[in-house]
């Protein structure tokens, strides 16, 4: 049996994946800030991930630690940029400098993001260039590095998976979040907006695929030490918008992007996954029969 760890229990990712582990032989042990697990599990540890000490009781003598913790949103990372430092990078150096202190072989998996990436027009492959358009892309970058330094220096095992647009989800009490939900509830109401012309490629993969890959990579030696895009099928914002509007019988309109979004966005989110592909066989589920 392994034992994983699970760090930012209560987020929508993390619990998908706990959801998505129900069924493995696997043992966990889930930390975040509330009180408890809002799904009820077991082996739920309340923890302030800004406590050292706290830090210190988490188990790192597993197999995997999953860093699901964090703030996200690239606008909102600007006008909260010492909160979005304190807690995206200086909690990672927290658990890597316990994980280095205990002397743990346990394997770090991070998800990052398509943010990262320098804008262009082709698929991103994962030694294109980087460029921090806002506080939360940059915090991905550090974190990718920090990763890399640690192991580096100190032998700790990671794995970095980068994700595009996630949608869907396993656990039926989950809370939708991220783009796709944005666009549903915006639909419901009687339009979408959409920034520009909508004409921006990006990769969406369902949370299921997300959680197989993110597993795959706590249980795989072949990803050590490596960073890697998860795949899925690439659509245009104006082709998903349309799908959904056609569902709920609503409309599309555009306006021109506010000039400060415009400054922090990165509007390629095309992801090319080649590199994982060659170690695991993932049959990605199309956003497009989720909305028919």
């Amino acid at each position: 049996m392994q034992k994983f760890s699970i760090i930012g229990a209560n987020s929508s990712l993390a619990r998908n994946f706990a959801f998505f582990l129900r069924n493995k032989n696997v043992t966990l042990n889930l930390y975040d800030i509330q009180d408890k697990s809002f799904d009820g599990l077991k082996n739920y540890f309340q923890t302030d991930l800004q406590d050292e000490n706290d830090i210190k009781k988490i188990d790192f003598d597993c197999d995997a630690v999953f860093i699901f913790t964090g703030l996200t949103g690239a606008a909102l990372s600007m006008k909260e940029p010492n909160r979005f430092i304190d807690i995206n990078e200086k909690i990672l150096i927290k658990i890597l400098d316990a994980v280095k202190l205990k002397n743990s072989k346990c394997k770090i998996i991070y998800p990052s993001s398509r943010l990262v990436y320098k804008d262009g027009e082709d698929k991103l492959k994962e030694t294109d260039l980087l460029e921090g358009k806002s506080i939360y892309a940059l915090n991905k970058i550090f974190a990718e590095n920090a990763l890399k330094l640690y192991g580096r220096l100190f032998g700790i095992n990671y794995t970095v998976f980068r994700i595009a647009i996630p949608f869907g989800e396993l656990n039926p009490s989950s809370n939708r979040y991220g783009i796709i939900a944005n666009l549903v509830e915006q639909s419901k109401k009687g339009e979408i907006t959409l920034f520009g012309d909508g004409s921006s490629v990006r990769t969406f993969t369902h949370v299921r695929n997300i959680c197989e890959v993110l597993y795959f990579g706590a249980v795989s030696q072949s990803t050590d030490n490596q960073i890697f895009n998860i795949g899925g099928n690439a659509y245009t914002l104006l082709e998903i918008a349309n799908l959904i509007c056609k569902k709920y019988k609503s409309k599309v309109v555009f306006t021109p992007w506010p000039e400060y979004l415009e400054k922090i966005e990165v509007k390629n989110g095309w992801l090319d996954s080649a590199k994982l592909n060659k170690l695991i066989d993932i049959d990605y589920i199309d956003i497009k029969d989720e909305l028919m």
